[in-house]
């Protein structure tokens, strides 16, 4: 959606339709993405009060072994409990480290500082840049002189 910002308004004139045909409108349309502030933009524009957001986190641990979640307490005993199968502290370190995110996890041969490095690049090359309206991301190598006065 974030790309197609004109189909906003379309979705507004449809929820405002059903809105006056049944007298509700909720969850007739989910919509993902990846740039939350652009989305926003739209929303805010066209779709203000008639919208939930949804922000996903990466995956637990329950979730990547199809178990019921639990909530985390800080103990040591109950962390080794409910470890199953139980894992050393390096097979931890080594999770933690590679991270939660469901393509990491479907994909256990995906290198994980790959997958980071092209994460955190693809937000500053969109994201960011598009925040600050920089026109050249390079400006002579120096970043700050990219930023608007």
């Amino acid at each position: 959606m974030q790309r197609a910002p004109e189909l906003f308004p379309a979705l507004e004139e449809k929820v405002n339709v059903a809105k006056l045909k049944t007298g509700h409108n909720y969850g007739m349309y989910i919509l993902t993405g990846s740039q939350m502030y652009r989305m926003m933009k739209c929303v805010s524009e066209s779709l203000s009060g008639r919208v939930g957001l949804i922000r996903m986190s990466p995956l637990s641990r329950s979730e990547i072994l199809a178990r019921e979640e639990k909530p985390f307490l800080f103990d040591l005993e109950q962390s080794y409990q409910r470890s199953v199968p139980p894992l050393t502290m390096v097979e931890v370190f080594k999770q933690i480290v590679r991270g939660f995110y469901p393509e990491l996890t479907m994909n256990p041969n995906l290198n994980s500082h790959n997958f980071y490095a092209d994460y955190v690049d693809t937000y500053i090359e969109r994201d960011v840049s598009d925040l600050i309206n920089v026109k050249d991301k390079f400006c002579s190598g120096n970043f700050w002189n990219c930023l608007p006065p």
